[in-house]
């Protein structure tokens, strides 16, 4: 199967505008048309946590992945569902 699109459904809409499937792309390291990579897509969780931490994140929970397969055109979707919670000022003291 190859890779149809990546994308995200958050609570936050400006984390959804923050991670646009070219951004996705590339913080999993897997564009449309690349062979599909169990552990990759995994992993892009992980990638999406650390990203959005360095962007002010730093309580983000994203649950499994999900796949939506087209067994038509062997193509697979796939799904980050995103709690972000709310961006975090830090202040120094």
């Amino acid at each position: 199967y190859k890779l149809e699109g990546l994308k995200v459904e958050c609570d936050h809409d400006e984390v959804s505008t923050l991670l646009t499937p070219s951004v996705l792309a590339d913080i999993i390291h897997l564009k449309p048309g690349s062979s599909v990579f169990l552990e990759k897509i995994l992993e892009g969780g992980e990638r999406i946590k650390r990203y959005l931490k360095d962007l002010g994140y730093p309580f983000v929970e994203i649950e499994e992945p999900l796949g939506n397969l087209n067994h038509e055109k062997h193509t697979l979707d796939v799904v980050y569902k995103i709690k972000s919670h709310s961006l975090a000022r830090i202040a120094s003291t």
